[in-house]
């Protein structure tokens, strides 16, 4: 059960940001086939428990990320506007990339973490993953720019800068120390001061433009 009610906390994001992009963008949500999508998402993350027992892998930590960070919110953008060009699906991949990248670098320090047998054998592929979890996330602010200035995202989506000191704070607290539990949970705080900070951008620009 906690295991599900984590990955439903997970979810909530990137759940609002996509009905925020909609509003945003074209100024009318369809409720009712969005919740009902949302709803078959729910029960969809119970019956993920079934795969609890499975070990993470930088494969899976992958499609987790694609799943849970825009599987579910293209859904929701499709359902609602289903006449979209291609060029809104590229840009609405580019506005949840930082979602994305962030769940996936919360999967990659619970894999780092938990090969504290490897720090000497594997010293390669740790620094390997270390200079991918550093880095990957100053894309994502690049990613959110470009919505920006492509006009899918407003102006003031630019809020999710104010995030870089914190986030890049908690990097190196992580990299300094990659093989305890507690620094893993840094990388989750990005996600959420991500993502939140993104959520209250978007908000605002809805907020002005009405």
């Amino acid at each position: 059960m906690k295991k599900n009610l984590f990955e439903i906390k997970l979810m909530i994001p990137p759940i609002i940001l996509a009905l925020l992009i909609v509003q945003f963008n074209f100024q009318k949500i369809n409720w009712f086939v969005s919740s009902t999508i949302i709803l078959i998402y729910l029960i969809l993350s119970f019956l993920f428990s079934f795969f609890e027992h499975f070990e993470y892998t930088r494969l899976s930590a992958v499609f987790y990320a694609l799943i849970f960070g825009y599987f579910l919110p293209l859904i929701i953008f499709y359902s609602n506007y289903r006449k979209s060009p291609f060029e809104f699906y590229l840009l609405m991949f580019l506005s949840l990339l930082p979602v994305v990248i962030s769940i996936y670098d919360y999967q990659l320090a619970i894999i780092i973490s938990n090969n504290k047998e490897n720090r000497d054998s594997d010293s390669r592929g740790l620094r390997r993953d270390l200079i991918f979890f550093s880095s990957d996330y100053g894309v994502t602010f690049f990613a959110v720019a470009g919505a920006i200035l492509f006009g899918f995202l407003p102006w003031t989506s630019f809020l999710i800068f104010f995030s870089l000191f914190s986030v890049f704070n908690n990097i190196l607290k992580f990299v300094a120390r990659p093989f305890l539990k507690s620094t893993a949970i840094l990388a989750l705080q990005n996600y959420f001061i991500i993502s939140f900070s993104l959520i209250i951008g978007i908000l605002l620009g809805i907020i002005i433009k009405v």
